[in-house]
């Protein structure tokens, strides 16, 4: 397992946006804090 942090702007859509590009790439959130 992997970690990394990502920082995006406090505007609607942005944590969308974020985790569309990951599902796109096959990514498995485990955990948002």
């Amino acid at each position: 397992m992997k970690e990394f942090k990502v920082f995006v702007k406090d505007k609607p859509g942005e944590l969308a946006r974020v985790t569309e590009a990951l599902a796109e790439h096959a990514v498995n959130i485990r955990a948002i804090a």
